[in-house]
């Protein structure tokens, strides 16, 4: 039995029942002993299935998001390095940029999550449900993978002050010009949860570019009010208003600061009481 062609079987089930195997075709193949019945049932039909896809799989990679990659046939030489694993994809800006910075590796495994580096290439270890969260389901939607990559996603509400977090860090970088990992993060968010959409990564590359900081203002005010109630907001931003109110008189400079102050105001008060610049 080619345990990798079992493997992704087992963990794609609505990909292949019933198109290609029977609801009890597939638990027989969940299970470690069969019954005499269960052997027949495998030698006369499971196996010549299993025979079948293996040597599709052999001849093939699976591409996700084929029209956006630039990089096919060196993604295929690297996970040609990577084929003591069963489970591995490429994802991240090599497929499709001009320039990228390094090689985004994916690889599944059981347990834990873990990050190395390799030369340029940036390996990633991860679970099946870690790969189920929004983030790795955007990276694998433009992908070049050893296994047909599932598009299920889980999407989990951020509290208030990690999303307060994230839009601070992302005016910062804008002001700075350099660097886009704040900003990257808070976009994402916006349009996962406010707009329902999960944008894949040359997409997400393209909101950035052209993203301003009234636009990250409008961002936050709109993830806020569709994530929390009026009542909420306003309890715990206008603790937060006079907190920084008071770090703004003896902060220099402190135009982020005042920007903050005012988006948070226009968000509780419905105006702002200071305008920015």
């Amino acid at each position: 039995m080619n345990k990798k062609i079992l493997n992704i079987i087992k963990a794609n089930k609505d990909l292949f029942v019933p198109a290609i195997f029977t609801a009890k075709q597939f638990a027989t193949l969940q299970k470690k002993r069969l019954t005499a019945t269960e052997k027949k049932a495998y030698y006369t039909s499971i196996k010549k299935k299993l025979a079948a896809l293996a040597c599709i799989e052999g001849q093939n990679y699976f591409i996700t998001g084929a029209q956006h990659i630039k990089r096919y046939e060196q993604a295929q030489e690297i996970l040609e390095q990577y084929k003591q694993y069963d489970n591995v994809f490429i994802g991240g800006s090599f497929l499709f940029a001009k320039n990228y910075n390094d090689i985004d590796i994916f690889i599944l495994r059981k347990r834990g999550y873990k990050e190395e580096r390799r030369g340029n290439h940036h390996i990633i270890f991860l679970t099946e449900k870690q790969l189920r969260q929004p983030l790795f389901q955007s990276i694998a939607r433009i992908s070049v993978s050893t296994f047909p990559l599932l598009r299920v996603y889980e999407k989990k509400k951020p509290k208030l002050a990690d999303l307060m977090s994230m839009y601070h860090e992302a005016i910062i970088e804008h002001m700075q010009k350099h660097q886009t990992d704040a900003r990257r993060t808070f976009i994402f968010q916006h349009f996962l949860h406010c707009k329902g959409k999960l944008l894949h990564p040359k997409r997400l590359e393209h909101c950035i570019r052209r993203s301003t900081a009234n636009e990250l203002d409008c961002y936050m005010k709109e993830l806020c009010s569709t994530l929390f109630s009026q009542t909420y907001l306003y309890v715990d931003l206008q603790s937060y208003i006079k907190t920084i109110t008071a770090t703004i008189q003896h902060t220099k400079p402190n135009r982020h600061l005042r920007r903050y102050k005012a988006t948070y105001e226009e968000l509780i008060y419905g105006r702002r009481k200071e305008t920015s610049t």
